[in-house]
């Protein structure tokens, strides 16, 4: 027990994604496997599936019932630091129906990013673009009662020191912490 609340053991879809992108895996292989293994949940990651409509996350929400798997966690590739800001809107709002998919599908967490690195921009202004979007980003979860959780996985703001100042910049309890350890060693060998 944590905080009240039973921890369960989830596993990503993105353990499985060249498996999953070449259809040697099907979602509901997927499902069964990991439902063996013992795990209670998944993270879906947009990505590893031709088709993310409400219907076919309904179905694969399904699969994981009928095999004691409820998905815990819905993740989707984005980049808050596109060079034109149309571009880094459509990202916005992609996180965003991806707010609204988990809200339909009863999934209270969503794992969010920051942005990679644009050359010939200053870093201060991608860390701008960064914070403008998680702060819109961030009030529609709050209004919509669904936690995000910031990876450190780009490398705009990929240090603990950054993602701390960011979320207490940002002060919206809906936007917490997902620390990828691994992803600090790599900005740890990047400086």
């Amino acid at each position: 027990m944590y905080g009240g609340k039973k921890m369960i053991l989830s596993v990503s879809t993105w353990s499985a994604h060249p498996l999953l992108e070449s259809g040697e895996l099907s979602m509901e292989g997927f499902v069964e496997l990991i439902g063996k293994m013992g795990a209670q949940g998944m993270e879906v990651v947009d990505i590893d599936f031709k088709d993310t409509s409400y219907e076919n996350m309904r179905k694969l929400q399904e699969l994981g019932e009928n095999n004691g798997v409820q998905i815990t966690c819905m993740s989707l590739e984005h980049d808050l630091c596109r060079t034109s800001a149309d571009l880094r809107r459509q990202d916005i709002e992609k996180v965003k129906a991806w707010i609204d998919m988990s809200v339909r599908l009863g999934v209270p967490l969503v794992r969010v990013f920051t942005g990679w690195k644009k050359e010939n921009i200053p870093y201060d202004t991608q860390m701008q673009w960064v914070y403008e979007g998680l702060r819109e980003i961030s009030d529609y979860a709050a209004v919509k009662n669904i936690k995000l959780a910031l990876e450190n996985h780009n490398d705009v703001c990929l240090r603990a020191g950054e993602i701390l100042e960011l979320q207490k910049k940002i002060n919206n309890p809906y936007l917490r912490t997902c620390p990828d350890i691994f992803n600090y060693r790599a900005a740890a060998a990047a400086h």
